[in-house]
């Protein structure tokens, strides 16, 4: 937990998003600490918003390590 409401990455989210998240942050602040807010996290409506380039790439190279990965492992079995 934390006390202050953490600040959103600038220029990360497009204007729609950005209001989604001010309008939680508006509710999250503005009584007592609620538990259940985090329900109210609009997630699914995010990644509809996102753009994430990287995230081919990104998925390629992490297949890749671990078929490396796996690739050492099966020749040390195979040496002992």
């Amino acid at each position: 937990e934390r006390e202050g409401y953490p600040a959103v990455p600038a220029g990360y989210f497009p204007p729609a998003a950005q209001t989604m998240l001010s309008e939680l942050r508006a509710a999250a602040t503005a009584g007592a600490r609620n538990p259940e807010l985090i329900e109210q996290f609009p997630t699914r409506e995010l990644l509809k918003l996102v753009s994430s380039p990287w995230r081919r790439p990104a998925v390629q190279l992490y297949a890749n390590w671990l078929l490396d990965v796996r690739r050492r492992v099966g020749s040390r079995a195979v040496t002992g």
